[in-house]
């Protein structure tokens, strides 16, 4: 998926694009609304994740120009304050998320919308309540598994997995010890 992250803390838009394009997700970054609003107008994004405070055009106002220029596109709105989430929300964001946020839960939105049809409206795929349903994923120690790993976890049956065992081994991988 093509996916712009904008928010005007560097740290946060760093992680979150190498965190998705580990994933295999095509990311641009923006630094505030008005760099969002030029890559939007020479790009097109299936999936738009902003902060909602940021100096100059905020989160909301970036929000509402996406969902009137580009109606399909996701928005995934993130903040510390409620207020600004509540904004966001009313501005259009299909989903927000509230500062600190696991990285995970970004991704298994990603996920779900990267596996809807992409002829649908913005909100296919959500339940009654307006939120798309959350999935359960293998958690350990407040923190989800890389998508690498956790892919070929949620596919197979429950009980068969060795999640400690699992892990074990994404540890050797991850320190080059295999």
């Amino acid at each position: 998926m093509k996916l712009l992250v904008v928010d005007d803390y560097a740290e946060i838009v760093n992680i979150l694009a190498s965190y998705l394009e580990l994933s295999g997700h095509e990311i641009d970054k923006a630094f505030n609304g008005m760099e969002a609003v030029k890559l939007l107008g020479s790009r097109s994004y299936n999936l738009v994740i902003t902060d909602a405070e940021m100096p100059g055009m905020t989160g909301t106002e970036l929000c509402r120009f996406i969902k009137s220029r580009f109606p399909d596109t996701f928005v995934v709105g993130l903040s510390g304050s409620f207020k600004a989430l509540k904004e966001l929300a009313a501005a259009g964001a299909d989903i927000c998320f509230s500062k600190p946020f696991h990285i995970c839960k970004i991704e298994e939105v990603i996920e779900k919308r990267s596996a809807l049809p992409q002829d649908t409206g913005a909100r296919s795929g959500m339940n009654d309540a307006g939120r798309l349903p959350t999935p359960a994923y293998p958690y350990r120690e407040g923190r989800c598994l890389p998508s690498p790993l956790r892919r070929p976890l949620t596919r197979s049956n429950p009980v068969e997995i060795n999640l400690n065992a699992a892990l074990q081994d994404w540890r050797l991988i991850r320190e080059g010890a295999v």
